[in-house]
């Protein structure tokens, strides 16, 4: 592919992702448990408000090659790990997702709340609380579930929030392993 092209690429997908999904800013970590994996995310996405009859949902993207996941926004997104001018795109691997359906958080005025405090045991999602965005500022997410992350193999990792199954907001960021095991970002 000639450079000018790729260049051209790599524009379109900037401005595809900020056209889409806003950069969300959080500090997340995921530790091994037993008898399910810990995952827990703090942080701030979207100015647009979040409706409590929505459903919420969080993926968790890395790359078999070791580099940073990106997302393409199109018709339908992609989550991508290079470029090959033969094969094409290579596509990154959903390591993780987990999700509530609309109506779960259960709305508090400025604020909704979901619980589930069986899910450290039984696997999903054990808390949701999304602060709802007004006055310029985002939404602000508390989240914790419980499931499978052994396959979060690779220190770059992109999270992608979604809301009603539509990207609403990505991060990428290079994590650091913690010394017990499991990664940590404090993006």
């Amino acid at each position: 592919m000639p450079k000018r092209r790729l260049g051209l690429g790599v524009a379109a997908l900037l401005v595809a992702l900020v056209v889409v999904a806003d950069v969300a800013h959080a500090k997340i970590t995921l530790r091994p448990r037993s008898p399910h994996d810990n995952f827990f995310f703090h942080g701030n996405y979207s100015t647009q408000p979040f409706d409590p009859n929505s459903a919420f949902g969080i993926e968790l993207w890395n790359c078999a090659n070791g580099v940073l996941p990106a997302f393409i926004a199109d018709r339908v997104p992609l989550i991508v790990c290079g470029y090959d001018p033969v094969t094409g795109y290579v596509l990154g691997e959903r390591v993780y997702e987990v999700s509530l359906p609309g109506e779960a958080c259960h709305d508090h005025g400025r604020s909704c709340y979901f619980r589930n405090p069986a899910a450290a045991s039984a696997g999903g999602v054990r808390f949701l609380r999304v602060q709802y965005a007004r006055r310029g500022h985002g939404n602000r997410v508390w989240f914790e579930s419980f499931g499978d992350l052994s396959a979060a193999q690779q220190a770059n990792m992109l999270i992608l929030i979604t809301v009603d199954g539509a990207p609403r907001a990505a991060l990428q960021d290079t994590f650091t392993p913690l010394p017990n095991g499991g990664w940590f970002s404090p993006f």
